[in-house]
């Protein structure tokens, strides 16, 4: 079963658990005024203290939506328990 989770929480972040390659993955796009630490990304660190994870990708992006107009674009590849 994949992890479930579904946050669009503009300007600050959005995360959503996705399959790639049949392989389970959290997307999280943060504004660069939201740090991890910041308790509006809570559920984000919560989600991801839960589920094992490595990350595949992390790049910074311009983003109107977001309150800064930059972002950072993380891809999460979740691990399944053995």
């Amino acid at each position: 079963m994949n992890p479930k989770l579904d946050i669009d929480n503009t300007p600050w972040f959005t995360a959503h658990a996705i399959g790639i390659n049949f392989q389970p993955h959290l997307k999280v796009r943060r504004s660069l005024n939201a740090r991890e630490s910041d308790e509006v990304y809570a559920p984000v660190r919560e989600f991801l203290d839960s589920h094992p994870h490595q990350v595949e990708h992390q790049t910074e992006v311009d983003d109107p939506t977001m309150d800064s107009g930059k972002a950072v674009d993380t891809l999460y590849r979740l691990i399944k328990p053995t």
